[in-house]
């Protein structure tokens, strides 16, 4: 058995996030008046059975998330990922991870979706890129909690992400008997710290472009780590101790922002990565570039032969 997903009270939630930064609660509040006068509420979780679709990346958060929706609310999971010709391991991830879920859950699982990454042109991009990529905007970015920069050019594929994960649920609409309404994601409560595209008010906002782009008043989309209306609030390392106590190889997850085989342990995703699994008070079984070679290949040989002897 493992912990369910933390949760806060309401005047809680509201007081941290007021401290953000990156937050507009005013804003938030417009449009879930807005929504729970279309529908009559902001956001249900959907009962067991439902039909949803997960976004998925390979990473840590999301693939816990889609063992929660089918462990413990019963959800048919299905995940739709977006990637491009550097994504590998974070495929080979959502690979391995298919693999172990439609053997645990026959009933509750569907394969992946992964689909091509579709950005802005490339000249609008670089244009982005250079512009944003000051002195000033770097040290801005800086996150002394977790002692990484959160800069990232593109951040706004995300919203073009959300999109297409909305045209993917409205073609499985077409396909099936059952109703899709909700399609979720992996933001934790901690990444809007940093990160515009992972606040609150982003995910209201994309629900309300989703709600207008479909024509569709029932439309869901939320976090299973960050939601107002159920109180969950959870952050990197909790979700880190729920896969450890639901056995899940974290390890085999991806994280690094660089496109190679393994994570390179110097980015700021590796950073993040390795200070959350102390916070969590786990071992870190990942293999980083930076350990040498001895340690990397011991945890290797590790990862192989407990491979071997679950079967996996």
């Amino acid at each position: 058995m493992f912990s369910s997903i933390p949760t806060i009270s309401r005047d809680q939630f509201v007081a941290r996030l007021s401290k953000r930064k990156y937050e507009d609660l005013d804003l938030v509040a417009m449009i879930e008046r807005y929504v729970s006068k279309k529908r009559g509420f902001v956001f249900r979780m959907p009962r067991p059975g439902s039909r949803v679709v997960l976004m998925a990346s390979g990473g840590i958060d999301s693939t816990v998330a889609w063992y929660i929706l089918m462990k413990e609310f019963g959800l048919h999971v299905y995940p739709f990922m977006v990637t491009n010709d550097n994504h590998h391991a974070q495929v080979s991830s959502l690979s391995f991870f298919s693999k172990m879920y439609r053997k645990k859950f026959v009933d509750l699982y569907h394969a992946p979706l992964v689909v091509p990454e579709v950005t802005a042109a490339r000249e609008i991009f670089d244009m982005k890129k250079s512009s944003e990529l000051t002195p000033r905007a770097i040290l801005d970015s800086y996150d002394p909690q977790h002692k990484t920069f959160n800069w990232r050019p593109g951040a706004g594929s995300v919203m073009l992400e959300a999109g297409q994960a909305a045209l993917y649920m409205g073609s499985l609409r077409s396909r099936l008997p059952h109703a899709f309404t909700t399609i979720f994601c992996g933001v934790t409560a901690m990444d809007g710290m940093g990160v515009k595209s992972q606040t609150l008010t982003f995910l209201r906002t994309s629900l309300l472009y989703m709600m207008t782009f479909l024509a569709d008043p029932t439309l869901q989309y939320a976090s299973l780590y960050i939601e107002k209306e159920t109180g969950w609030f959870a952050r990197k390392a909790d979700i880190i101790r729920i896969g450890v106590e639901a056995m899940l190889p974290l390890e085999r997850t991806f994280s690094c922002y660089r496109s190679g085989s393994v994570h390179c342990g110097r980015c700021g995703g590796c950073d993040t990565r390795r200070w959350e699994f102390k916070q969590a008070g786990v071992v870190d079984k990942t293999i980083y570039e930076t350990e040498g070679w001895i340690r990397s290949r011991g945890k290797v040989f590790s990862q192989r032969l407990t491979g071997l002897l679950s079967g996996r």
